[in-house]
């Protein structure tokens, strides 16, 4: 799978552009590409550029050019206040027929899918295109090559750039990365006994021939670290007592919640009962994990609410996890792991707010001073704090990268197992304390958890 990305200057600050070739990442600017641009063109309005777009994609044609057309993205709309800020297309298999998902991002981070079968694909991409500036067509890769068509448009009254480039990898470096290529790895799915009816449900797997579709190939690879990652702490004894209970907070389309629920099942004694619950805010999502779960016969020991991680009760669990969940929502998840007492916590953090307008210190004010790094710092210290908070209620904590950065910058995991019952360590308590006092911080969302009688 070659994946191609346009990057913003910000983003180039902080790694070069790269592409990925079945798994291997190549800088697009290396020695190893060639790029061509065979077709530059110019149209002075929005009719004429449609009018030659059609002829490039007529309806009748469609069936067999979406087999080779990878993903759309829409971005960049010329109201600033829309309510839909991106559009991502991709193409799928829903009885034997081809379909293609619109995956409309809204400004409040809320995610709409919408189905169209591919009769009426053009008409609803072709009523979307004037609404957007930036539009990039990305195909299958071919022979170690890939095609990007891209349209730009700096306003509505300007002209429209149009560009049809190929990036082919150079001939005298196809045979050395043809052996890499062929180099097949070893994924714990790939090793479970179900049929992988879940990867055909969540549409990540082919039906027809039983391989990942290239599109889904990243998130494929993380499940199967987040998968490793569990299997590195847990204990075979905890997975033959009589029942298993694991709540995946902010699940959204749960494709991680049915890889461990199937995972764990295949782990487990005959005996022992795995039991899986996921929640989120978001109600689309729920309903549509809890009609996979229905499809997959699951749903007697799977279920999905709508909820808050405040608001959200049930008894006690044996695993939490919560993968990139916002802000404190973190915070939220490794303190219901701690108040209930839950054995297993694995949290993947995202974006970190609270520390950062609170950081300060002057003898870092060489880092400090500079907002990029700024932002890097409050994010270590923020995981920092979380994982010294769950060592000072008995855990055992460790912090690992979860899946490479290439896929996403959030890619530290915290994990942690409860070893202890005793009360809070004051050893740690100490370390915690001095260190919110060396970077300045008054309030951190956890401190709650201690109370005034502690110490």
């Amino acid at each position: 799978m070659i994946e191609c990305f346009l990057f913003s200057k910000r983003m180039f600050l902080r790694r070069r552009p790269t592409v990925v070739l079945f798994g291997k990442q190549f800088h697009t600017n290396s020695h190893l590409w060639n790029q061509q641009y065979p077709i530059h063109k110019q149209f002075e309005n929005m009719d004429q550029f449609l009018e030659y777009f059609q002829s490039k994609m007529p309806v009748e044609q469609m069936p067999s050019m979406s087999n080779e057309l990878q993903t759309i993205s829409l971005s960049k709309p010329f109201n600033k206040k829309s309510d839909i800020v991106k559009i991502m297309i991709k193409g799928f298999e829903k009885k034997n027929e081809k379909w293609f998902q619109f995956s409309l991002l809204k400004n409040n981070h809320q995610m709409i899918h919408q189905n169209y079968p591919i009769n009426d694909f053009i008409p609803q991409l072709v009523s979307q295109m004037p609404l957007f500036s930036q539009i990039q067509f990305y195909y299958h890769p071919q022979d170690f090559s890939q095609k990007l068509w891209q349209f730009t448009r700096k306003s509505k009254q300007s002209a429209i750039q149009w560009q049809e480039m190929i990036r082919t990898i150079k001939e005298d470096n196809m045979k050395q990365e043809t052996t890499q290529v062929n180099r097949k790895k070893n994924y714990i799915l790939d090793e479970l006994d179900s049929n992988h009816r879940f990867l055909q449900e969540i549409q990540f797997m082919d039906p027809t021939n039983r391989t990942i579709f290239p599109s889904k190939f990243s998130k494929y690879k993380q499940m199967n670290r987040f998968l490793e990652s569990v299997q590195d702490v847990l204990q075979d004894s905890d997975l033959h007592q009589q029942e298993f209970h694991v709540i995946d907070f902010a699940c959204g389309k749960a494709y991680l919640s049915f890889a461990l629920f199937d995972w764990l099942r295949s782990k487990s004694s005959s005996s022992t009962e795995v039991h899986l619950h996921g929640v989120d805010v978001k109600q689309d999502v729920v309903d549509w994990a809890t009609t996979i779960a229905g499809k997959l016969e699951w749903n007697n020991n799977m279920h999905f609410s709508c909820s808050s991680i405040q608001d959200f009760q049930t008894p006690t669990a044996n695993m939490v996890v919560a993968l990139h969940a916002c802000n404190t929502a973190t915070d939220e998840v490794i303190k219901y792991a701690i108040m209930n007492q839950v054995k297993y916590c694995f949290v993947a953090p995202c974006c970190h707010k609270q520390v950062f307008p609170q950081i300060e210190n002057d003898q870092m004010n060489s880092l400090l001073k500079h907002g990029k790094m700024k932002q890097e710092i409050a994010s270590l210290v923020t995981d920092a704090l979380r994982a010294k908070v769950l060592e000072c209620f008995g855990y055992q904590v460790d912090v690992v990268e979860f899946v490479d950065s290439e896929h996403t910058a959030k890619n530290l995991m915290i994990r942690a197992v409860k070893k202890q019952q005793a009360e809070v360590s004051k050893q740690h308590w100490e370390e915690y304390t001095q260190f919110k006092q060396f970077w300045g911080i008054e309030t951190f969302q956890l401190d709650s958890l201690f109370d005034s009688t502690t110490h």
